[in-house]
Parts: structure tokens; C-alpha cells; sequence
């Protein structure tokens, strides 16, 4: 007979015959999720705030008055590094309004969805201006590649050393 911590780091818990994952700290598994203000730590609110800041100022403002930009008409916007424009830039307007929301809501409900949405999101960001840099070549915007990585920055130094406290 195999001991439990054999099969893959993973015992049987005799109460609810339900598996359950080998934590290193038995304190780890009584975590529960983090609901409330005066519990949820200062950096996850202010991100919070900012990241819905962003959806209504920037998403939210592109969709409603696009701009115009000197390399089309109507709106317009970058994704996966390329540009776009029309009703796929509007669409991806859309698609970037509810991610934000939907990364805000899940940070201030301290969700573990949340910090996995939030890392696939910097990836995304990186991808995007790498694409951005390689594609266009546009050395006079270079600040805006600067932007993102400040954006990337802020975002995981504000949730980073509380990863673990996303249940």
C-alpha cells in the first residue's frame, strides 16, 4: 500500500472523501477568502481603483468618442501588437472593458481566478508591445512601450507579495 503523500503530493481526506492538494503549512489550508475592506490589504484597493479608472477613463472613453489618429479614421486600437480599426477595434474595446472589470472585481474579492487573470494579462501586455516595438518601428512613441511596463510593473509589484492570500 502506497503511503499518500506517494500519490502525486495528494491525500484523501477521510472526512469528505474530497482530495486534497499537500499544503507545507497546515495553517494554509484554513485561509479563507478576503471579503472585506478592512481586511483586503491597502496595494490590492488602490489597484483596484486604478484598473477601473483605466476601464471608464481609457476603454471606456475610446468607445464612446474614438479619437482620431494620423494612421486611420474612426476608432481605432492595438491588439496582440497589431493595429485595428472600425468595429473589430470596438469589438476589442468590449473584450478589454470586460477583462478590466472582470480582473477588478475578481482582485477586490481576493478570488484565485483573479491573480491567474492578472498574470495572463501582463503577459498579454508584454506580448503586445513586444509585437508593437518589432512591427511599427515607431521610435518617436517609444514612451508608450515605457507605459506598459510601468503598467506591468504596478501591477505585480501591488499584488505579488499578496498572492497567497487569493483563495
Amino acid at each position: 500500500m502506497r503511503c499518500p503523500r506517494q500519490s502525486g503530493g495528494r491525500a484523501l481526506r477521510a472526512d469528505t472523501g474530497r482530495v486534497n492538494r499537500a499544503l507545507p503549512f497546515p495553517e494554509a489550508r484554513e485561509r479563507k477568502p478576503v471579503t472585506t475592506s478592512a481586511t483586503r490589504p491597502l496595494s490590492i484597493t488602490v489597484l483596484v481603483c486604478l484598473i477601473l479608472i483605466y476601464a471608464v477613463v481609457v476603454i471606456g472613453w475610446d468607445m464612446v468618442m474614438p479619437f482620431e489618429r494620423a494612421y486611420t479614421q474612426g476608432p481605432a486600437t492595438v491588439a496582440f501588437g497589431l493595429r485595428i480599426s472600425g468595429w473589430p477595434a470596438q469589438i476589442m474595446h468590449a473584450v478589454q472593458l470586460i477583462v478590466a472589470l472582470a480582473l477588478a472585481y475578481g482582485l477586490w474579492h481576493m478570488q484565485a481566478w483573479a491573480w491567474r487573470l492578472l498574470l495572463l494579462v501582463v503577459g498579454y501586455i508584454l506580448l503586445s508591445t513586444t509585437v508593437w516595438v518589432a512591427v511599427y518601428q515607431e521610435f518617436g512613441r517609444i514612451m508608450f512601450a515605457f507605459l506598459n511596463l510601468v503598467i506591468v510593473n504596478v501591477l505585480l509589484a501591488f499584488t505579488f507579495p499578496h498572492r497567497d492570500q487569493f483563495a
